[in-house]
């Protein structure tokens, strides 16, 4: 079964291109355009992570995290995903329960993509091993009981 990914964000051309990108990594993907519409929708799809802006019309971020986290039983990783790059606005998010805080003008959409692998495994609990570009970190899921593990490989040329 493929992974699902929420992104809340008000910016439809940053939204859709990171909807590509995720789909292309085999993810289902839906999109919300302010954080009040995207509560209905993570319970109607609980999805496995919710990328999350904090400056949208009607509900921002940080009130959207606070409902999801106090008044819902989803188990759902919820990246905070903003310009804001302030250690108020970080330690809020956590505060809050944010699994991550990601400056939008950090990350590469490859970059995203490869945190949300490493933190919730790859789109279809097929593909046992995946690779991080960033870290050259290798990545596990066990098909059992889908702990994640890092593999520290090391490959050597026999001479």
């Amino acid at each position: 079964m493929k992974k699902t990914i929420l992104i809340v964000e008000d910016n439809k051309e940053l939204s859709e291109m990171f909807k590509i990108k995720f789909e292309k990594g085999g993810f289902n993907v839906f999109i919300s355009d302010n954080g009040f519409d995207s509560l209905g929708l993570a319970i109607e799809k609980e999805p496995d992570l919710i990328l999350l802006d904090i400056m949208m019309p009607d509900m921002d971020g940080f009130e959207t995290l606070k409902v999801l986290k106090e008044q819902t039983s989803l188990k759902t990783k919820i990246f905070i995903f903003s310009n804001l790059k302030s250690d108020d606005h970080i330690k809020k998010a956590k505060k809050l329960g944010a699994d991550d805080y990601l400056v939008k003008a950090d990350y590469t959409p490859k970059e995203v993509l490869d945190k949300v692998i490493l933190s919730i495994g790859p789109a279809d609990d097929k593909k046992s091993i995946f690779c991080s570009d960033a870290d050259k970190t290798f990545v596990s899921q066990c098909p059992h009981c889908g702990e994640k593990f890092k593999l520290d490989i090391k490959i050597s040329k026999d001479e």
